[in-house]
């Protein structure tokens, strides 16, 4: 009797620990689904309650969940086109890790070091420039302050059509042609962005 006590009393134990060790696991995985990963994945678009799942199952790795989250798009939007091939089945790991490497080692010859393999085999990061972008988003918020100057010199009384140098009415006009303040303060557009040192970058992961 005694012997069979300390058995289960033992079993008991181990029991007991097992649980308290897949609890201290479980409180692990939720401390490590950090909400900069949830964040990082939803600005691809994903939903936020989504990509904290995705995370937990697998450990707080943003890369494998990206490629998940990703995988599991592609299949609902293509369907049977995103099967695997028989050549891609037969492929050799090594085979594809060689190709990895001389494509990494192409891009690094032709982007210099605007070329960053963050992690190895794993993550790249590519820096570019792009000036036309970049323009492109500058042109649309002097546009915005150009409207907004409009409808500020309409609520000062001044003629819209005059300030645009269409005004057919002349001294009839019952606005006032006269250039507002605020237009007087614009900077003209210049299209050197790309002469700026601080100019802005973009980032490809």
């Amino acid at each position: 009797d005694d012997e069979q006590s300390w058995s289960d009393d033992n079993a008991f134990s181990k029991t007991n620990s097992r649980a308290a060790s897949q609890a201290t696991v479980n409180h692990v995985l939720e401390t490590e689904v950090s909400s900069f990963a949830v964040h990082k994945l939803s600005r691809y678009g994903f939903d936020s309650e989504h990509c904290q799942a995705v995370l937990k199952s697998y450990n707080g790795n943003i890369g494998a969940s990206l490629e998940h989250l990703l995988l599991q798009c592609f299949t609902e939007k293509f369907g049977k086109r995103m099967q695997l091939t028989e050549a891609s089945v037969q492929a050799n790991i090594k085979d594809c890790f060689e190709q990895r490497q001389e494509e990494a080692l192409a891009l690094h010859s032709i982007c210099g070091d605007k070329f960053i393999e963050r992690i190895q085999n794993r993550v790249w990061t590519i820096t570019l420039e792009l000036t036309y972008l970049t323009n492109v988003l500058s042109k649309t918020k002097q546009g915005n302050s150009i409207t907004s100057n409009i409808v500020n010199t309409n609520s000062q009384g001044i003629c819209k059509y005059y300030l645009r140098g269409d005004c057919k009415f002349g001294s009839r006009c019952k606005f006032k042609h006269e250039t507002s303040h605020n237009e007087k303060s614009l900077p003209p557009i210049r299209e050197d962005a790309h002469l700026k040192l601080n100019a802005p970058v973009y980032e490809l992961e």
